[in-house]
Order: structure tokens, then C-alpha cells, then sequence
């Protein structure tokens, strides 16, 4: 019985506290990302993801193109196709091919949907994982 309320006053406390936001590794991961695309010569003339920023008390899960798990705010949807807002007559599919390395993602242990079309991205996604991975695009 002592058990029981236990868990109980657990639960509450939790639904009262809320969510303090994503947790930092995946934070730090997604900003590393946006930083990877920003340093190449094409990537920093464009703007990006604008709200995802180093901010302390900022929530990577409210930040565009991310959704969390409600109840521990971890990642679990990622829709990255066309970035940069492309429309394919800007395409040149012999340049601007980002490689997309496996530790871009490794450390969203709960990413459940990845979606990464139109974005002229070359290199290997580990799919471990994810339910859904979206690639349908001739530019990826």
C-alpha cells in the first residue's frame, strides 16, 4: 500500500513539475547538426532552423522540425527534408552534397521518425531504431 501512494504522489509530482525541456545531449546534438550544415561555404549563405539556438532556458522540443515524447521529452520525430527551402529548379546534384555522418543521429535514443529528403545529403543513416525514415527524393 505505502508502495502504491508512493507512486502515486510520484506520478503527480511529475504532471505538476512538467517538463523542464529535451534533455541536453539531445540539445547539444541537434545544434551540432545545424552548425555541421552552417560551416560549408553554400550551407552559412542561408539561414536555417532559426529557432534552434544555444540558449540555456531554451527547449530544443519546441524548436521547428523537432518532436518530443510528451511524457520524458526526448526526440522522437525529426522532419529535416528541404532545409533550405528548396524548389528543384535550384537543384545542381553535382554540388552542395553534404555528407551526413551515423553520429549525427546516435545520440536520439528514442528517434522513432527521420525525415531527410530534398536536401542533397550523400553518406549513411544507421536506421537502428526508427520506424519511419523518410528518403523519397531523387535529391537526398
Amino acid at each position: 500500500m505505502e508502495l502504491k501512494r508512493l507512486l502515486i504522489c510520484l506520478i503527480l509530482w511529475v504532471q505538476i513539475q512538467g517538463n523542464n525541456g529535451c534533455f541536453e545531449e539531445e540539445r547539444l546534438a541537434l545544434l551540432q547538426f545545424k552548425a555541421s550544415l552552417e560551416s560549408d561555404e553554400y550551407g552559412s549563405k542561408f539561414p536555417i532552423l532559426l529557432s534552434w539556438n544555444d540558449e540555456p532556458e531554451n527547449n530544443c522540443c519546441e524548436w521547428e522540425r523537432v518532436s518530443c515524447n510528451s511524457t520524458v521529452a526526448h526526440v522522437i520525430h525529426l522532419s529535416l527534408d528541404n532545409i533550405w527551402n528548396y524548389n528543384e529548379t535550384e537543384y545542381n546534384l553535382d554540388q552542395n552534397i553534404y555528407d551526413l555522418k551515423v553520429s549525427s543521429f546516435q545520440h536520439f535514443k528514442e528517434l522513432r521518425s527521420l525525415h531527410l529528403s530534398l536536401n542533397n545529403f550523400g553518406g549513411f543513416v544507421d536506421k537502428e531504431g526508427i520506424l519511419v525514415l523518410y528518403l523519397n527524393s531523387p535529391y537526398l
